[in-house]
């Protein structure tokens, strides 16, 4: 089974994303939660203040907002674990890193 770059290899019986590090996990798990509940709450306000119309709109634009935070916060947190796990391969390895050597003679 070949994976594409943007595939994400799931385990089949437990559903566990098997490629990304457990803090990615956990981060995308309280983005969706984050986003869920935002969008509830937005759902609520806009109610409360212009009906049903109201409604329909806080709730997809309070799970929009709170979605797009949530990536950017997650994209610098995923840099920072790359670039600690790029500086840990460094210190391991000295300046000539087997992944990265093989990386920069590509271009």
């Amino acid at each position: 089974m070949s994976s594409s770059p943007g595939h994400v290899m799931m385990s089949h019986h437990t559903g566990v994303d098997t490629t990304r590090p457990p803090q990615v996990q956990r981060m995308r798990q309280r983005r969706k939660v984050a986003t869920a509940a935002a969008g509830v709450m937005g759902g609520i306000a806009g109610l409360a203040v212009l009906g049903p119309i109201g409604a329909l709109a806080g709730g997809v634009g309070g799970a929009m907002i709170t979605k797009q935070a949530g990536k950017r916060l997650e994209r610098k947190q995923t840099d920072r674990i790359a670039a600690a796990r790029i500086a840990a391969e460094e210190a391991r390895y000295g300046r000539d890193v087997p992944a990265l050597a093989s990386d920069s003679t590509m271009t």
